[in-house]
């Protein structure tokens, strides 16, 4: 017997055929194996079973590792491989437990499956990309509803008679939807620690887990349920960057689910083809809590906002009546989109002169001649700052300070660490100030005074009296796309100040955007209806979706395009500039990018080089 075999670190979605002995029983698609590739034993999934007998002397297959994905999750995987351009093995790792499980099992699937888009199936994987179905669209208040909607969600497919899977950002919003589910009856199991008992569940089951749970082997699937597709854990950050609820909707097109988003912020994306929508936009935004505005401008420094801050919070907190974890949690970007520069003379922040956004430092390699220095001054030559940029308007500045012309300019850039220590100077003994990033498991018993994290701790059911954005002008000017996203983030803070009880606080340099604005003057209300007022129009760019190319490759696009403009075919891509070091194509949709790729290599007969479909930065949302 012959088995087709994807290596985990083979060719390109190649398999390869090996030989199948007796000793291990009977092979199934999807089973993960040891095989021999070249001079190394490599893991790999089945991909074909096949009776005939080769007239070749094939290689065996050394062992079986456990089990994998279900036949119809490979075939599902072999066509996102071609919609994403990667090797088939990246999405069969997801959908693949972690942990190799030695323990027998198998699929109790009666009839054999036919495979439509995988090895040497028939069907094209672009029929993926037209919507066949239109999803349902929960909108749902900042005041902490959203879990309520979740359990009532999951209890009518349920009823239906069907499994649910249950998609949320991150680890934390996995232990929140655990616990609120854990005591209503359900069989819960968590994706992949429970990989096994999924697989082989027999009876109805709720499946909760991050975005790789959008592959989980469940046998009789009748929905998904994603919860706030718009939070950046849901888009993958490296190649392929795909976005979590499209394969979502791939699988649910693929499998004839029921797909629906439960959310505090929709995206575009989603409300391009929503079927159904609750919650009206008054009831979202009286969920928010009262915002207020800091303009660093009249304060030396944030250390001065954040006492005024803990005053205000902690009286608050003594007007609350229900249990809190913190006094205040201060929101500070570790990561930083953008590097500010200061000036060592009159520590002025370097701004824009056009539209006063803070300056980039831009900074050069190693100077000639500095091969051999140690580490540590290769690390100040890197460091040396040889001009500044505004990213807002793309403008360059020589590296002199604006205001006393100084050349001492100096980069600043600080963690949540350093946040914490400057704050707990600041405030002084009587006040505890704690870094999130560095509690433990039963940290969480007792109750904080002030806890500085990044944003990610807006995912978790944490309660407080305030939250503290520092620097929420980094969050503005990087993206011009960006207020869907700043409107999600402010949700997330509403549900953990419990609504109308606590207060949001923003702090920045450089607060004049429009949305800053309107939350300073208390239009929440009619900034919400004019967003969604203007995403229900779904006027899209031009150009939404975008891929990034080679030089090389981008050339030959490039005279390919031409040469089928003249000839009187609009393919409906655009190339950008090819001199620039990243060559951007755009489309009006992924399916015309797709198709003019797609065009041209098989009118060329030569394969782009190097296609990142949907680069980080580009057309978020």
């Amino acid at each position: 017997m012959n088995v087709d075999i994807l290596p985990k670190a083979g060719p390109r979605s190649k398999p390869l055929t090996y030989r199948w002995p007796e000793s291990l029983g009977e092979p199934e698609v999807g089973m993960r194996v040891k095989v021999p590739l070249r001079s190394l034993v490599q893991e790999g999934w089945i991909v074909k079973v096949g009776e005939e007998v080769s007239k070749f002397n094939l290689k065996p297959v050394r062992s079986k590792i456990g089990p994998g994905p279900p036949a119809n999750l490979v075939d599902l995987c072999f066509a996102l491989a071609e919609l994403y351009r990667v090797s088939p093995s990246y999405f069969l790792q997801m959908a693949s437990p972690k942990d190799h499980v030695y323990k027998e099992f198998r699929y109790n699937r009666e009839p054999p499956y036919v495979m439509r888009y995988g090895h040497e199936g028939g069907s094209d994987p672009f029929q993926l990309l037209e919507t066949s179905k239109q999803p349902v669209l929960y909108w749902t208040p900042a005041d902490g509803s959203l879990i309520d909607v979740l359990k009532e969600r999951i209890d009518h497919y349920l009823f239906e008679g069907g499994s649910v899977v249950v998609i949320v950002p991150n680890y934390l919003r996995v232990r929140e939807v655990e616990k609120a589910l854990d005591r209503r009856g359900y069989v819960l199991h968590l994706y992949d620690s429970d990989w096994l008992d999924i697989a082989s569940c027999a009876t109805k089951q709720v499946v909760v887990g991050p975005r790789s749970a959008v592959m989980a082997p469940v046998a009789d699937l009748g929905a998904i349920v994603v919860v706030d597709p718009l939070d950046r854990s849901m888009r993958e950050q490296r190649t392929p960057f795909y976005e979590l609820w499209e394969i979502a909707k791939y699988r649910a097109q693929f499998e004839n689910l029921e797909l629906e988003v439960v959310t505090t912020m929709p995206p575009i994306s989603v409300l391009q083809s929503v079927k159904v929508m609750k919650a009206p936009k008054v009831a979202m935004a009286k969920g928010f809590g009262r915002v207020y505005l800091h303009n660093s401008f009249d304060f030396a420094s944030y250390l001065e906002v954040v006492p005024k801050v803990f005053d205000l919070a902690d009286r608050q907190r003594q007007d609350l009546s229900s249990d809190l974890d913190a006094t205040l949690i201060v929101v500070f970007n570790k990561k930083g989109f953008i590097l500010r520069v200061s000036c060592k003379s009159c520590r002025e922040v370097q701004t824009c002169e056009s539209c006063g956004s803070p300056l980039v430092g831009v900074t050069a390699g190693p100077h000639v001649g500095v091969e051999n220095a140690s580490r540590v001054t290769l690390a100040k030559e890197r460091a040396k700052l040889t001009g500044l940029y505004c990213s807002s308007c793309n403008t360059a500045y020589p590296p002199v300070c604006g205001q006393c012309r100084s050349f001492e300019l100096k980069s600043v850039s600080k963690g949540t660490q350093k946040v914490s220590q400057e704050l707990q100077a600041i405030l002084g003994d009587k006040v505890t100030v704690t870094e999130f990033e560095s509690l433990e498991g039963e940290d969480f018993k007792t109750r904080f005074d002030v806890l500085v994290a990044t944003e990610s701790i807006l995912l978790g059911s944490l309660k407080a009296s305030s939250v503290l954005f520092l620097d929420f002008d980094q969050l503005i000017y990087p993206s011009s796309e960006g207020s869907t996203y700043l409107m999600y983030l402010l949700s997330r803070a509403s549900s953990v100040v419990q609504g109308s009880k606590g207060s949001i606080h923003l702090q920045g340099r450089h607060m004049d955007s429009e949305l800053v604005q309107d939350l300073h003057k208390g239009k929440t209300v009619e900034y919400i209806k004019g967003l969604f007022k203007e995403r229900e129009s779904f006027g899209l760019p031009p150009f939404s979706d975008a891929a990034k190319l080679d030089q090389g490759s981008a050339k030959r696009f490039q005279s390919y395009i031409d040469v089928t403009l003249k000839s009187g075919v609009d393919l409906g891509v655009f190339v950008g500039d090819v001199d620039d070091q990243e060559v951007y194509v755009s489309a009006s949709s992924r399916r015309d990018l797709l198709h003019a790729v797609r065009s041209f290599e098989q009118d060329c007969r030569c394969k782009i080089k190097r296609l990142e479909l949907a680069p980080r930065g580009v057309g978020f949302l």
